[in-house]
């Protein structure tokens, strides 16, 4: 029984394959075969040069590791596609909103974290080994896993292996042994292909490793983010809004430091610096600042790095429909539908913005606890037999009203009161 290799002639045997489409059989080294229809169509598709996206699209299948870098890098829709990239960051958002706002809610949206890091890395190890990765790619991976909310949860997972009691106690604190575990692993993975694809060794596992040495802009985009450093050398008009956005954040924190420093070294203790009950205060307080600087800027920082890097190599800007985009696309549902559904708490949080309160004259919770808070010292004053069951019953209160209306600086405040 004749095969199909037997009765197709593929290319690159050009030769023999014009011979038999032109009706010439017996050509010397050629098979012998009886003549095939060949519909249009079938030409069209094995003429590869007819259409310059189609043999790009054939010669990204398997780029060679040495190749001139002729076509530049080769997209990779899977790891750096626009709609992987857009999901990655509504879903990094989204979960960093739980995290500051629900850390009890971010529990189910965390797993979702985890496992996008662990299923990136270790697809990025294996395709390493494969050889079919550049190194391009292989830094897009490893900056979009190691964004500003996969750094805060292994930070806090590093924390809770001394301290008890913090944020995300809930989450990878004590008791929790599998999710701090597999958060330590996935930052010892992270940090391993980081120095992996900072390393240039003699042995290279990565493909088209000519576009790395053509596009030495690109590299030091990801190896550490700071681009904008690069560009101001061209582009001057960048510096002044990075310097003033940075510049207003540290103003901020100086006054609101200002302000609130009776509160922070109280008259009767000896000075120290204070940093643990510096950020407690300043998060109950000020917790538009603390957003700001912890959340915002580092994640709007952290997805510019990755345009621009995408941008400048030239790769990764056309959108297509693949199974890891649509994916990538589904998972950001979950921590995008938990965040619309904490409306009501960013309503009453934006009210009881200080800036808010200054503009539009109304009182917030805070002030009302505050004067719950000298009713109460009046009325021990007054009564002094009753002021402690009074002490005591005011602070389950107010750890309530705190947990319940802090917005993201809930369970660190009722830890705080409830001491």
């Amino acid at each position: 029984m004749t095969s199909l290799e037997d009765l197709v002639i593929f290319p690159p045997d050009s030769f023999c394959f014009l011979a038999h489409r032109m009706g010439q059989y017996g050509v010397e080294g050629c098979p012998v075969l009886d003549p095939l229809p060949i519909s249009q169509s079938m030409l069209a598709f094995l003429n590869l040069t007819s259409d310059a996206s189609l043999y790009r699209q054939a010669y990204c299948v398997a780029p060679p590791t040495d190749d001139n870098c002729v076509f530049g890098y080769c997209p990779n829709g899977d790891i750096a596609g626009p709609l992987v990239r857009a999901a990655t960051y509504v879903t990094n958002l989204c979960l960093s909103i739980l995290v500051f706002y629900s850390p009890k809610g971010a529990k189910s949206a965390f797993w979702s974290q985890v496992l996008s890091i662990y299923a990136v890395l270790i697809t990025c190890g294996i395709a390493i080994l494969q050889a079919s990765l550049t190194r391009f790619h292989a830094a897009i991976a490893v900056v979009l896993t190691g964004s500003p909310l996969s750094l805060y949860l292994f930070v806090y997972s590093v924390m809770s292996l001394w301290y008890r009691r913090h944020r995300l106690n809930g989450i990878v604190g004590d008791g929790q042994i599998l999710p701090r575990t597999l958060i330590l692993i996935a930052g010892a993975l992270w940090t391993s292909m980081f120095i992996y694809v900072l390393s240039s060794g003699h042995v290279s596992h990565f493909a088209q490793e000519s576009c790395t040495h053509q596009v030495p802009l690109s590299k030091s985009l990801w190896l550490f983010p700071i681009i904008f450093v690069a560009g101001l050398r061209k582009e001057y008009w960048l510096f002044f809004p990075i310097v003033g956005i940075f510049s207003l954040i540290v103003l901020s924190w100086i006054i609101a430091i200002i302000l609130q420093r009776k509160t922070i070294w109280p008259p009767d203790e000896r000075w120290q610096p204070r940093f643990g009950r510096t950020w407690s205060v300043m998060g109950r307080n000020y917790p538009f600042i603390h957003f700001i600087s912890i959340v915002a800027i580092p994640t709007i920082y952290w997805m510019m790095t990755v345009e621009l890097a995408c941008l400048i190599a030239g790769s990764d800007q056309e959108f297509s429909l693949s199974f890891g985009q649509v994916m990538a696309a589904f998972v950001a549902l979950q921590p995008l539908i938990g965040t619309l559904m904490l409306y009501p708490r960013f309503f009453r949080w934006f009210v009881d913005l200080t800036c808010v309160r200054a503009v539009c004259c109304c009182q917030c919770r805070r002030r009302q606890r505050a004067e719950t808070g000298d009713a109460v010292a009046l009325e021990t004053m007054a009564n002094p037999s009753t002021g402690h069951d009074m002490n005591e019953n005011v602070k389950s209160q107010a750890a309530t009203s705190i947990y319940k209306d802090s917005g993201p600086y809930s369970y660190a405040l009722s830890s705080e009161v409830t001491q």
